[in-house]
């Protein structure tokens, strides 16, 4: 990789990242604390479930727009943080296998590197003309995945500030990869958790495909988030799959978080996130 990625590689990798990132900043998402001068980059855990009838919608609409389940939630997720927001510049950050060549796929190690999806939300477009959208920028990306994270940092030099990473706070993934139901003979996997589990971003939104639901966590700075607005947020979350799988030719910008229910009965107290989603809106 280190003979192949210079000369006239690297200028084609580095050409295509100056030019989509030129002035990206990264989102600041309303917090329940100001974020501290010395962070601790704690996190908190969340659950989230997206259940058969709205994975099956999901699936759905991505085979119909010809875009990949993960564009999909991604797609979502972008204009989810555009509403709590009120940005319409969204870069979000997604990790890459890295594994481009068949050579190092049974290769035990660590190839993941991160990418930067940057999509313009401005006008009046509908959920199906956003999904187009996501897709380009995703795809790009994808065919320019080969560059270093920490290369294009230093190449791009943005300015820091205490926000943290320089191009983005907030993170997909979605894993699709199929796990055995048993380990090959004479091996034992478990799935240990962290005891005191960190945080270099804001939010972390994963998921896991099930056979009919999806399952995820968001783990969240606990320096920033009270645990009911990362729940909260989710709930939001999975109210605009929903309603981006029930109307793909409505304007993003009438696609609703809220449930009827919800409507109705608005709670007493109210954190930074219900005020900047108000004012969104």
């Amino acid at each position: 990789q280190r003979q192949w990625l210079q000369g006239e590689a690297l200028e084609q990798q580095l050409s295509y990242w100056r030019e989509r990132l030129a002035g990206v900043r990264p989102l600041e998402l309303p917090a329940d604390r100001p974020r501290p001068l010395q962070p601790t980059h704690r996190a908190g855990l969340v659950g989230l479930e997206l259940g058969a009838e709205l994975a099956a919608g999901l699936r759905a609409l991505s085979r119909r727009e010809g875009v990949t389940l993960f564009m999909t939630l991604l797609a979502g997720f972008q204009l989810l943080l555009s509403k709590y927001t009120g940005r319409t510049d969204i870069a979000t950050g997604i990790a890459i296998a890295g594994r481009t060549r068949r050579e190092i796929e049974p290769l035990i190690g660590f190839f993941v590197n991160m990418l930067t999806i940057r999509t313009d939300l401005t006008g009046t477009l509908p959920a199906r003309e956003l999904l187009q959208r996501v897709r380009e920028a995703t795809l790009g990306a994808y065919a320019h995945q080969d560059l270093p994270f920490e290369r294009l940092v230093e190449e791009l030099a943005p300015a820091r500030g205490p926000q943290g990473s320089p191009l983005f706070n907030a993170v997909l993934g979605l894993q699709n990869a199929t796990t055995p139901a048993e380990p090959p003979p004479g091996l034992h996997i478990e799935l240990l958790e962290q005891s005191d589990p960190r945080t270099p971003f804001d939010l972390v939104v994963n998921f896991w495909a099930g056979k009919e639901r999806l399952h995820g966590t968001a783990s969240y700075d606990r320096d920033l988030f009270e645990e009911r607005s990362i729940e909260r947020l989710m709930q939001r979350y999975s109210r605009l799959l929903e309603d981006m799988t029930l109307r793909p030719d409505a304007p993003i910008a009438s696609l609703e978080m809220l449930a009827e229910e919800d409507k109705a009965e608005r709670p007493d107290e109210t954190t930074i996130q219900d005020l900047a989603a108000d004012l969104v809106w």
